[in-house]
């Protein structure tokens, strides 16, 4: 890396902007993300970054901001969603979700390591270069982008409007490893239906209950764990499937005339959601008909990706990690589903790298540690200088 640069980063501008950040709630759902796009235009505004806003949908906005050195060069995208889950069960927290409080080496809070704190690193880099005197040429984009949680509506807009990049690098957390592969992600809508009647009327074979009908598909799907668990990925493991939420019945002295399942499925890079939602059915309807039928609903599919270890980016990342980190760079695959895929099908190489560990994402007492904060704003800043370099170009 460029010498001057490194002097540049400072832990506490890192864990500063984390902090701020976090206190910011931007839950997803219902998808609350004006304020911290807002916030995150003034901090790249004082940097130097040419900043645009618009809005995805009502009230969300994407916001991007540009950064150019010299002239020339190649065109980098870091890629960042600005919502974060819902913090669930209040009781669960030791302190306050949305504190940012910073205790033994750890910032904790509800989107420390998914992924504020990679966004946080990647602006403390961006202002590492910009303070700098390096000689580099190229534009650096960063895409803060709503909805990842859900639809991914967010970087999806980025793709529709063309915002130019010849590499891209999502900094969701990655366990110290540069991942080039991660699981696509469907959400399935099953629904029974039944018939109401008072609950002192039931009589074996004589009423339809829907929610004993849908334990039937449960059971079905949970059956299907050993299978899956047998096909691996080199990369991201095997696939997998979840019963996520179950809803039915309006009393208890009522029989259910309806009950629904949102099922979780994920799937490798190469799978096709409508495939996969022809097996799932080939497997239930034999069993469960003619007795009864069931209604399927695909709510949100996102395929798979992956690219090829030779790519430029994933050289210049491990570059990158050698030079800023003095360890050998780690290749891999991330479990979870995120924007990538977005932008690997519009032809763009990218990977996935950012500070903290998956296992952090979406639970209670969520943190991120300040070193690996502090770790990989240096090889983001490594990787925007290796790019912007006259020996890259």
């Amino acid at each position: 890396m460029h010498n001057n640069i490194p002097a540049k980063i400072r832990s506490e501008d890192i864990v500063r902007l984390t902090r701020e950040l976090v206190r910011i709630p931007s839950p997803n759902p219902p998808g609350l993300e004006s304020e911290v796009s807002d916030f995150l235009a003034s901090k790249m505004k004082a940097i130097g970054f040419k900043v645009q806003s618009y809005e995805v949908s009502p009230g969300r906005p994407n916001v991007v901001g540009h950064l150019r050195f010299g002239s020339g060069g190649k065109r980098l995208m870091f890629n960042g969603h600005l919502d974060v889950v819902p913090i669930g069960d209040r009781s669960l927290w030791d302190e306050d979700p949305y504190s940012g409080i910073l205790k033994d080496g750890r910032v904790y809070g509800r989107g420390t390591a998914d992924m504020k704190g990679g966004i946080a690193s990647i602006i403390v880099a961006a202002k590492a270069l910009a303070d700098s005197s390096s000689d580099l040429h190229g534009d650096l984009i960063f895409a803060g982008v709503v909805d990842e949680e859900s639809h991914g509506s967010g970087s999806k807009r980025i793709v529709k409007e063309e915002y130019k990049a010849d590499m891209v690098v999502i900094g969701e957390p990655t366990d110290k490893k540069i991942c080039i592969a991660h699981k696509g992600n469907m959400w399935l809508e099953i629904t029974t239906q039944g018939t109401a009647e008072h609950s002192s009327q039931v009589r074996v074979g004589k009423s339809a209950n829907a929610i004993y009908r849908m334990v039937k598909i449960v059971s079905l799907l949970e059956e299907m764990l050993p299978g899956l668990q047998e096909i691996q990925d080199d990369r991201v493991g095997n696939p997998t499937i979840s019963v996520g939420t179950i809803e039915g019945g309006t009393k208890p002295n009522v029989v259910p005339d309806v009950c629904k399942i949102v099922v979780d499925r994920r799937m490798l890079p190469g799978e096709d959601p409508k495939k996969v939602l022809e097996e799932l059915k080939a497997r239930i309807l034999p069993v469960i008909m003619p007795e009864f039928d069931a209604a399927f609903k695909i709510l949100i599919a996102r395929e798979g990706a992956q690219i090829s270890p030779d790519e430029e980016i994933v050289k210049i990342a491990s570059k990158s990690i050698m030079e800023a980190l003095k360890i050998p760079p780690e290749i891999g695959g991330l479990g979870a589903t995120t924007d990538m895929s977005f932008f690997v099908r519009a032809g763009i190489p990218t990977i996935i790298y950012g500070p903290g560990s998956i296992k952090q994402a979406h639970v209670a007492n969520e943190f991120i540690d300040v070193d690996e904060l502090t770790n990989a704003t240096k090889v983001y800043a490594a990787i925007a200088a290796n790019t912007f370099s006259k020996s890259s170009r």
